[in-house]
């Protein structure tokens, strides 16, 4: 309800309205007297009229009745900004800023009235920032152009993403390319060029690659298999696991037995480690085991004299579980960055004391696994999987990035390529011509760059087709011919079939243990 004083009242004027008598002073209106209690307590919110006192009896709070004109509402008594309010006492309107701010945080009418599905708050501060504060610190700021700010005015630089960091610790800015963030090869386990998903008996530390770019080694009494697996967590299609067969309880200092991935130096040279401007980065993986316990790790160069060894815990058995391991680079030692070994990433199935250490540090003595973690050796016909292992610049373990498999494989092609045989027609795989009656040379192209140019070259099972006919031949040398091509010389395998000069198609014959390979290996 307005009030309509007289424009040009006198002084001790009386004006009368709505039961309430107001008297002039010369300067203001004041009341003089009125027909309504002083002040209605009560439970249930009264019929309002300009200047009552209401005190809510349930709430023990305060509130007078104010009207401009305009808008009528009861309003709090309140001496300082309200730490909260409620919702449904608002309809439109101001409320001061907090104690130590400038301006006024205004509600735009219908926004943000109780049962509203939308609310709108209008910063009219002088700084043009909205800002968000809890336990003292400035959490988020929206900038006057609309812009997010962490911690103040942190708004990031172009193209950087807000990334989630989990639960409880802040999100933060960070540049994410589109591809290639992951520098392991192979993580999700699916290129298996040597084995087609075969078991391979883990008895030595000779290098067992049961996948492309992972191998299993072992220097203790106890014997494990590793094998491609089908078995992997939601997303993923396979896996590699290691089972016990021979149980070794007790190792001694020296013993070992671990699962391995190299990755070359040309691919860890933005890590900047061994310098002070080293960076973080994160290794992250799914993993699961048929034994639980505190399990173990390191990362190391490639002459072992720098190390860190990490530590998780695989809490359920035969429970996938995803584990994330962040490390400070090192600033010390020497790191390759060049096609010789970057880095190792080194999961431990069982480990003896001599390479025992401290978690969570670096050290030039060579500890390839916490002190007390998990043997697996220990149990006969115990498992662990692994895979969606990514290594990454950062603090950050993003999602595992699936390439596709055409572009998997070709990375794992620099260091090893394989044709296998199968029951249909010969794979061809080179040509070539006879030099003599009973030998021949023949050039091999590669798929994709070799990691180097010295590779070994093995084979089994190889044809050639000459003229109308064909044979099968064996591989006495080859010569490699750079990192895109080995040349091969081969004999006969029986007779002198060939006439000098004859043109020849070099085969892998149709049998599925006939094969050629070509390996680059760290």
């Amino acid at each position: 309800m307005a009030l309509d004083f007289p424009a040009s009242p006198s002084n001790g004027q009386i004006f009368s309205s709505g039961g309430i008598s107001w008297t002039f002073d010369g300067e203001k209106w004041k009341i003089s007297s009125s027909g309504i209690e002083p002040v209605f307590i009560s439970s249930s919110t009264p019929t309002g009229v300009a200047g009552q006192i209401y005190w809510d009896s349930d709430e023990s709070t305060a509130y007078i009745y104010y009207d401009d004109g305009n808008t009528a509402q009861w309003v709090p008594l309140v001496s300082t900004a309200p730490a909260s309010f409620d919702t449904s006492a608002i309809v439109s309107g101001t409320l001061p800023v907090a104690r130590g701010g400038t301006g006024s945080t205004s509600f735009d009418a219908g926004k943000i009235a109780e049962g509203n599905t939308e609310a709108e708050v209008v910063d009219t501060g002088s700084d043009g920032h909205f800002k968000v504060t809890t336990e003292g610190t400035e959490r988020v700021r929206v900038g006057p152009a609309g812009q997010i700010g962490l911690s103040g005015a942190n708004y990031g630089t172009d193209g950087q993403c807000l990334t989630s960091t989990g639960t409880t610790t802040a999100p933060e800015w960070r540049t994410l390319p589109l591809t290639n963030i992951n520098k392991i090869i192979n993580g999700d386990m699916r290129i298996d060029q040597r084995n087609s998903g075969a078991a391979l008996t883990v008895n030595s530390t000779d290098k067992h690659f049961a996948v492309d770019r992972f191998y299993g080694e072992n220097s203790s009494n106890g014997v494990f298999t590793l094998q491609q697996s089908s078995v992997a967590p939601a997303g993923f299609k396979n896996s590699i696991v290691a089972t016990v067969t021979t149980a070794s309880g007790a190792l001694s200092a020296t013993h070992y037995a671990a699962i391995n991935s190299q990755i070359e130096g040309q691919d860890i040279y933005d890590l900047d480690l061994g310098s002070s401007d080293a960076k973080y980065f994160t290794l992250s993986f799914w993993v699961r085991s048929s034994v639980t316990g505190t399990y173990g790790g390191s990362f190391r160069n490639h002459n072992d004299s720098r190390n860190y060894p990490f530590s998780y815990s695989i809490n359920v058995a035969d429970t996938w579980e995803k584990k994330q391991i962040t490390v400070a680079g090192d600033t010390a030692g020497t790191w390759l960055t060049n096609n010789n070994v970057g880095i190792k990433v080194w999961f431990a199935l069982a480990t003896g004391a001599t390479y025992s250490g401290t978690a969570d540090a670096w050290t030039s003595t060579l500890h390839v696994s916490p002190t007390g973690a998990t043997n697996l050796l220990a149990t006969n016909s115990a498992t662990w999987y692994l895979t969606g292992v990514k290594l990454e610049t950062g603090q950050i373990a993003t999602d595992f990035e699936h390439r596709s498999y055409g572009d998997e494989l070709v990375r794992c092609q620099r260091y090893c390529y394989r044709v296998q045989g199968d029951t249909e027609d010969g794979r061809v795989i080179g040509t070539g011509l006879a030099r003599t009656n009973s030998h021949i040379r023949c050039v091999v192209p590669l798929p994709t760059t070799m990691r180097a140019n010295e590779q070994d070259v093995t084979e089994s099972g190889l044809d050639c087709m000459y003229r109308a006919a064909n044979t099968t031949v064996s591989m006495s040398s080859s010569q490699n011919e750079g990192k895109n091509a080995v040349a091969v010389t081969l004999t006969a395998d029986s007779g002198s079939p060939f006439t000098t000069g004859d043109a020849i198609l070099l085969r892998v014959s149709s049998n599925t243990t006939a094969f050629f390979q070509v390996e680059s290996e760290l």
